[in-house]
């Protein structure tokens, strides 16, 4: 990646962020971790990841779009009922 593709890509990310909304990990979300852990190829923060998700789209009552680069985390994300996006191959 040359300096001006990193440069755009990390404008771009800093423009991404502004929509971004930051959760935190809360200890209701443990069980989920462990339940998803357990039952997909997971790593740990790729779980954290999947199991924010989930619990906030179960918060707002409606599911949300989930966008990773990852075809693990892709993977168990749909079969957990989230639409899904690879940006890489977008």
């Amino acid at each position: 990646m040359g300096k001006g593709s990193y440069k755009k890509a990390w404008e771009s990310f800093l423009n991404d962020w502004e929509v971004f909304t930051l959760v935190e990990v809360r200890e209701e979300i443990f069980p989920l971790i462990h339940k998803l852990t357990q039952t997909h190829q997971l790593r740990g923060a790729d779980a954290v990841h999947l199991s924010s998700a989930l619990w906030v789209g179960e918060e707002i009552g409606r599911p949300l779009l989930f966008v990773a680069s990852d075809s693990l985390l892709l993977r168990a994300a749909t079969i957990e009922g989230l639409e899904v996006i690879n940006p890489g191959k977008a």
